[in-house]
């Protein structure tokens, strides 16, 4: 299948745990990041560090941290959506965000997404609640129903109309027909393929419907057992192959923080407190983004796609690099090596650099 997907590029959330060697507190380890993905590339854009309400509630530990007294506790999706509107209050074009489960399954971050005017492809777990037909409700009446019973206020379920089902059993009740195979995500083994289908469903508030949405879902070939699920508010013409596409641009925060472990260091820290947090994270930030731009300039023949999520049959053709002078050549000789492992790394390369004695005079003081 193929899709126009708009040039405008995407925001991806991830909750995710930042470990460093010998530290000793959980204030190193636990963070909210959000990264920036554009068919030129993709960089870590913000981040929060998340204290969990133990934290909070011990003077002694915040002390010692120095973390600020007016820092609260607040959940990822609190401190996510802090960082979607400094994103928006900047001016950050984007045309959709994207998340995992922590988020997707706070409705009032979806529900503030939306409400600034922005799609959203999040994960949410398998016993979300929907409904896969919009159910009766009943009204608030004018009059007691009772004559000695409170008067009612509230909307709620018609009689006889069916309470939310879930994703999972939504999702299991589609017919063959509605799956598509598509190889929307980029590994570094070549398009990764996955099944996909989708339906108009209605979305859950409070136990009452709201408004229709996507259900997408996508299960693996190999195991189809497995299968995640997403929720977005994308209008109704908007194709699979563009929320499959944007669903599957979620895991470029992934390589970005591995690409600033291997080439920034961003693993390396070992800080304490919470300004040295933030004064190391923001730096390692700073160098990933210099490299993105540098990337960005290299010429399109024989230059690495940065963006590896970036299906090329969905990027603009503007976007696209071009195939190179050896392009044949590279990939049957990637064909060749599947399968095969690697060959046994050379002690030599795994030895400390070992310097002559005397080779830098000893410190004065």
């Amino acid at each position: 299948m193929h899709a126009e997907v708009p040039r405008a590029p995407h925001l991806a959330l991830l909750a995710r745990h930042l470990q460093a060697r010998r530290t000793r507190d959980e204030l190193r380890r636990r963070s909210t990041s959000t990264s920036y993905t554009s068919p030129r590339g993709h960089v870590i854009l913000d981040r929060r560090l998340y204290l969990p309400e133990s934290w909070c509630s011990d003077p002694a530990r915040r002390q010692e941290a120095h973390v600020p007294e007016d820092v609260a506790f607040q959940t990822k999706p609190q401190l996510a959506m802090q960082m979607l509107h400094d994103a928006w209050q900047r001016g950050v074009p984007m045309a959709w965000v994207t998340g995992d489960e922590v988020y997707g399954d706070d409705p009032v971050l979806r529900d503030g997404i939306a409400a600034q005017g922005h799609r959203y492809v999040l994960a949410v777990i398998s016993s979300a609640p929907v409904w896969p037909q919009r159910p009766a409700v009943a009204e608030p009446p004018t009059e007691r129903e009772h004559p000695r019973g409170p008067l009612r206020t509230r909307t709620r379920l018609a009689p006889g109309a069916p309470h939310a089902s879930t994703v999972a059993k939504v999702v299991a009740q589609w017919s063959p027909k509605q799956w598509h195979r598509l190889a929307v995500h980029q590994g570094e083994k070549g398009p990764i393929e996955y099944d996909w289908a989708r339906a108009r469903v209605v979305d859950s508030r409070r136990r009452l419907p709201t408004d229709e949405i996507w259900l997408l879902a996508r299960r693996s070939v190999s195991n189809p057992s497995e299968v995640a699920y997403y929720l977005s508010n994308a209008g109704a013409a908007t194709p699979l192959a563009t929320l499959a596409h944007v669903a599957s641009t979620r895991y470029t925060i992934e390589q970005c923080f591995e690409e600033a472990k291997d080439d920034v260091g961003l693993d390396h820290y070992e800080v304490r407190t919470w300004p040295s947090w933030h004064r190391y994270i923001t730096l390692g930030m700073m160098a990933l983004a210099w490299l993105a731009f540098v990337r960005a300039k290299l010429p399109a023949e024989g230059a690495f796609p940065y963006a590896p999520a970036m299906n090329p049959e969905l990027v603009p053709k503007a976007a696209r690099p071009g195939p190179g002078k050896n392009a044949e050549r590279v990939q049957k000789a990637a064909l060749d090596t599947l399968g095969k492992k690697s060959p046994p790394r050379s002690k030599k390369a795994t030895l400390r650099r070992r310097w002559r004695p005397g080779a830098f005079p000893k410190s004065v003081a």
